[in-house]
């Protein structure tokens, strides 16, 4: 066999590769920056805006709080708070959809690391938020 028959195959690799890859569904969904909209000795508001998402993956999207093996792997330890801690997915009314954290009562920490998972029907998305609650 020669170089030449062996760049050709390599070629045409590369190129079904690419085609493969740019028939793949191209998401733009994400989650944006979280806005805090309570301090540290209150219950938990907080709010993250959900980007680039279109109707059909707005249907099947949900969103959770990441595992504790997600969280292991990222070196993220369990916030001592956890258990107070909601995660519900807002989409409904003229605004646009986001996430909505909450607690069932007031924080102690002041500093929160989270990890949030978004899923929906073909992608996954993990984006982890610090949350830094000051005093009134």
């Amino acid at each position: 066999m020669n170089k030449l028959s062996v760049r050709g195959r390599w070629a045409r690799l590369v190129i079904v590769a690419l085609a493969l890859l740019g028939s793949l569904p191209a998401s733009a969904l994400g989650l944006g920056d979280v806005v805090i909209e309570s301090h540290l000795g209150e219950s938990l508001a907080a709010r993250i805006p959900v980007v680039g998402v279109d109707a059909d993956q707005l249907d099947g999207l949900q969103v959770r709080f990441a595992g504790a093996e997600e969280r292991a792997r990222r070196g993220l330890a369990r916030p001592r708070d956890f258990d107070a801690l909601r995660i519900e997915l807002v989409k409904t009314g003229s605004d646009a959809p986001y996430v909505r954290l909450s607690s069932k009562g007031m924080l102690r920490e002041p500093v929160l690391r989270l990890l949030i998972e978004a899923a929906w029907a073909h992608g996954r998305l993990l984006r982890e938020y610090t949350l830094v609650l000051d005093r009134r």
